[in-house]
C-alpha cells in the first residue's frame, strides 16, 4: 500500500506559509486574532496534505475541549479519577486502533474521513478524492498532548481553556506533523503575549532552521543508504553490519533531531521558545542519561504521567514504575514484539543502572572510566535499534549475523 506522505514537503510547505503569514502575524492587534492565525495556518498545513486529514483533527480537537471541560468540571468529585481515565482512554483509541490494526485501520480511516468531507462540501471531497491514502499523520504525538493536557487540568495545574486556546494548542504548526509533544504551557505565555517584531527572533528561528536542514538534508542525506543493513545483512560481513548499524544511528538521529530543529525553529520566528527535544544523546556516560536527552519531550511526558505517579522516587517502587515508562515510550512509537523487546532491553538496562548506582554510592573512578562509559552507552543503544525496524521474524537471524553467527 502507497501511503503518501512526506515530512520534507511539510517543512518546505511550513517555512512557505510562515514567510507569509509572519508580517501579518506581527502587526494584528490581539493575542486572540494571532492564535487563530497560526491556527489557521495549521489547519491548512493538513488540508494541504489531504482535506481528509484536517476534518478528522478538527474533530479530535473538540473532542478534547469537551473532555477537557468534563474533567475540570468534575476534577473534585469522588469519581474523578475513573473519569479521567476514561477520557484519556477514549484518546487513546485512534492511535491504537492504528497500532494495532495497521492497514486495515489505515483503509477505514481514509474511507471514512473522506465519506465525512462529502457531506459538508462537494468540492472539497473531490479535491480530497485525488489525494493518496494516507497514515493518520501525527496522531501519536497529537494524543500525547491532550492527554497531557487532561492531566494537568485534573492535577489543577491548567485551567478550563477556551475553543480557541485549545485549537491554537492543536494546531500549532510547527509540531503537527514530526513532534516535538510540546505541553501547553510553552505556547501559553507567549501566546497571551501582545509583542512587538524582534529581529533576534528571526535570527535565532533561521539559525536553527539552518542547522536542521544541514542535518536532515546534507549530513542524513549522505548516510541514507546506512538503512541497507536491515536488507542486505546476510550477505554482509560482521564489521560491515557493525559499520552499517553505527552509520544507521547517525543518520537515525540526524533525521529526527534535524526535523525538531526545524519545528523548533520554526516556532522561534514567531517569538515562541519550545524545550529542547534532543541533546547530544550519544556523548551520555549511561542508559538513564542517554533517555534524558534523547526525544525528551517523550521522556519528560512519560516521567511527569507514568514515573512520578507509579512511585519512581521511591525505592520500593522505583523499578517497577522505570519499566512501565520504558515501556509506554517503547509502545508509544509502536505495538509490536520487536517493541517489547526493545522495552524491555532498555528497561532492564535502566533498572540495572540503578542498582550500579547504589553500589557503587561514592566510590570515584578514574578518567578512562569515563570515556569507556559512553562508548559502552553508545554501543548498548546502537544495538537496539534494529527492533524497531526489523520484522519478527528477522530478528534472530539478523542478531546472529551481528555477532558472526550467520
Amino acid at each position: 500500500m502507497n501511503l503518501s506522505f512526506s515530512a520534507y514537503n511539510y517543512f518546505f510547505d511550513l517555512l512557505s506559509l510562515a514567510a507569509l503569514s509572519l508580517p501579518v502575524y506581527f502587526l494584528l492587534p490581539s493575542p486572540v486574532m494571532r492564535r487563530w492565525l497560526m491556527t489557521i495556518t495549521g489547519m491548512y498545513l493538513l488540508y494541504f496534505i489531504a482535506p481528509r486529514l484536517l476534518l478528522f483533527y478538527m474533530i479530535f480537537w473538540v473532542v478534547v475541549f469537551l473532555l477537557q471541560n468534563l474533567v475540570a468540571r468534575f476534577s473534585q468529585v469522588r469519581f474523578s479519577s475513573s473519569l479521567l481515565f476514561v477520557t484519556v482512554a477514549v484518546l487513546l483509541v485512534p492511535m491504537l486502533a492504528w497500532k494495532i490494526v495497521g492497514e486495515d485501520f489505515v483503509v477505514f480511516f481514509n474511507l471514512v474521513t473522506n465519506h465525512g468531507i462529502r457531506l459538508f462540501s462537494e468540492w472539497i471531497w473531490e479535491v480530497d478524492l485525488v489525494r493518496k491514502i494516507i497514515i493518520p499523520v501525527g496522531v501519536s504525538f497529537a494524543t500525547f498532548r491532550a492527554i497531557d493536557l487532561l492531566i494537568k487540568t485534573y492535577v489543577g495545574r491548567i485551567s478550563t481553556l477556551t475553543f480557541d486556546r485549545v485549537f491554537f494548542y492543536g494546531f500549532f504548526p510547527p509540531v503537527q506533523v514530526v513532534g516535538p509533544i510540546i505541553e501547553y504551557e510553552e505556547i501559553q505565555r507567549q501566546g497571551d503575549a501582545l509583542y512587538t517584531f524582534v529581529p533576534e527572533y528571526i535570527l535565532e528561528g533561521s539559525k536553527r532552521i539552518a542547522t536542521g536542514f544541514i542535518k536532515v538534508f546534507l549530513l542524513a542525506f549522505w548516510l541514507r543508504d546506512s538503512t541497507d543493513v536491515f536488507e542486505l545483512f546476510d550477505s554482509m560481513q560482521t564489521w560491515e553490519i557493525w559499520v552499517g548499524m553505527f552509520m544507521f544511528s547517525w543518520y537515525f538521529y540526524l533525521n529526527f533531531s534535524g526535523y525538531s530543529d526545524i519545528a523548533i525553529g520554526a516556532a522561534r520566528l514567531f517569538g515562541y521558545v519550545l524545550k529542547e527535544n534532543f541533546s547530544y544523546p550519544y556523548f551520555k556516560r549511561n542508559i538513564q542519561e542517554f533517555w534524558n536527552h534523547w526525544h525528551m519531550s517523550l521522556t519528560r511526558f512519560a516521567q511527569r504521567n507514568i514515573f512520578v505517579p507509579l512511585g519512581g522516587y521511591r525505592p520500593r517502587t522505583q523499578y517497577r514504575a522505570t519499566l512501565a515508562t520504558i515501556m509506554v515510550i517503547a509502545l508509544w512509537h509502536d505495538i509490536t514484539l520487536p517493541l517489547v523487546i526493545f522495552g524491555l532491553y532498555h528497561g532492564m538496562g535502566l533498572v540495572a543502572h540503578r542498582i550500579y548506582l547504589g553500589w557503587k554510592g561514592d566510590a570515584t573512578f578514574p578518567q578512562w572510566h569515563d570515556y569507556v562509559s559512553r562508548v559502552a552507552t553508545y554501543i548498548f543503544v546502537t544495538i537496539s535499534f534494529p527492533l524497531l525496524f526489523l520484522p519478527v521474524n528477522k530478528l534472530i537471524e539478523f542478531y546472529l549475523a551481528v555477532i558472526g553467527l550467520q
